[in-house]
């Protein structure tokens, strides 16, 4: 828990980049080069250029033999006006 407590204004400053440069299907390119730069240093393999020329594929190889496990997240933003009141908009 202290691991994941000490990540919190990193994830907190990683989603509000991504809130506040949304990019529609098939133009993600800097949100994918973002990602990319996330995973540069660390201890990963980083696929890129993949699909639509955007997707991404990094593995995470755990220490130990065993079931592996598959995420899959969409980055791409929806063409729609929010109506909330938030800085990101």
């Amino acid at each position: 828990m202290e691991m994941l407590e000490s990540c919190t204004d990193k994830m907190i400053e990683i989603r509000r980049y991504l809130h506040e440069n949304p990019e529609l299907s098939f133009k993600e390119e800097k949100t994918a080069q973002y990602i990319i730069d996330f995973y540069k240093e660390k201890d990963v393999e980083i696929q890129s250029n993949l699909g639509n020329g955007y997707g991404i594929i990094v593995t995470i190889k755990g220490g130990e033999p065993g079931k592996n496990i598959g995420l899959r997240a969409d980055f791409d933003a929806l063409p729609i006006v929010e109506g909330t009141d938030v800085p990101f908009i």
